[in-house]
């Protein structure tokens, strides 16, 4: 009688190899991963800073939105600003609030916040 299907495409050491690990997984399929290995923000990523954004009715709240996406490109968190506030970069009705920003990072010689400002811009 020939030998499973299976088994054919494995040597001996693959089979102990695979019969090792799912033993190993039996082991520790109900223990509890230390926090440091797992990530509570994993899918559906919340916003890691606070970006003190005020309520969307506020006259304002355009304007702190520009800043919150420009500051949050300054650090490579553009798409967590962007679920934050609801507006995406390059937002044309923030483009006038970005402008202001810029003038005022050429006063402060922010060169950064120049170059980001520019780039939400064009």
């Amino acid at each position: 009688m020939p030998a499973p299907v299976a088994l054919t495409y494995f040597t001996g050491s693959a089979v102990a190899h695979i019969l090792s690990a799912t033993l190993c997984i039996e082991k520790f399929r109900n223990t509890r991963m230390s926090k440091a290995f797992s990530r509570d923000d994993a899918e559906g990523e919340m916003p890691r800073r606070n970006y003190d954004l005020p309520n969307r009715s506020d006259p304002g709240f355009e304007r702190a939105a520009a800043r919150a996406l420009l500051e949050a490109a300054r650090v490579n968190e553009t798409q967590l600003a962007e679920r934050a506030t609801g507006l995406y970069w390059g937002e044309p009705a923030l483009k006038p609030f970005v402008q202001e920003i810029l003038e005022e990072a050429e006063q402060k010689k922010d060169e950064r916040l120049e170059q980001l400002a520019r780039r939400f811009l064009r």
